[in-house]
């Protein structure tokens, strides 16, 4: 069973297409603005905001 698994994500891994860098930009542009923290200043106090959020 175990050498079947190994099997099937080596051929998984093999098909799998490497996204190109160009893809990857397009992708995150698009992701830009649709999504709402709610906090005003999360650009300027992005850093105090991860170490509330790993403090907790």
């Amino acid at each position: 069973m175990s050498e079947l698994v190994r099997e099937s994500v080596a051929e998984y891994l093999a098909r799998r297409r490497t996204p190109d860098i160009n893809d990857l930009a397009i992708r995150a542009r698009a992701l830009r603005g649709r999504f709402r923290s709610g906090l005003p200043d999360l650009a300027e106090a992005h850093d105090r905001y991860l170490d509330d959020a790993f403090d907790s």
